[in-house]
């Protein structure tokens, strides 16, 4: 993603804890991308964090995500990988091959 489309986007807070920076948000895209998955925590909505992961045709372009959220008083953000992380990735690998 170019850094002008970030600047150019609304990055108005949405939370205490949304990321407002262009530079804050490229970081966190470019980590996204090297561990293959996204955790926000109360980024969009307090109470709320969530896992993703992309989702791929069989040519390995990213056509959708797969999320799971739940309430922020259930798992630690830093438990979610651990706990979540496997089942999205059996459900990306299932999709990727009947894209």
């Amino acid at each position: 993603m170019p850094v002008a489309v970030v600047e150019a986007s609304d990055l108005t807070p949405r939370t205490a804890f949304s990321l407002t920076e262009p530079e804050a948000v490229m970081a966190r895209i470019a980590e996204t991308r090297s561990r293959g998955y996204a955790i926000i925590d109360q980024e969009v909505e307090t109470g709320l964090r969530s896992i993703a992961v992309p989702v791929m045709n069989a040519r390995g372009t990213v056509v959708a995500a797969l999320n799971t959220g739940m309430a922020a008083t259930q798992e630690a953000a830093s438990a979610l990988a651990e706990t979540y992380l496997p089942a999205l990735l059996r459900v990306q690998a299932g999709l990727r091959r009947v894209l």
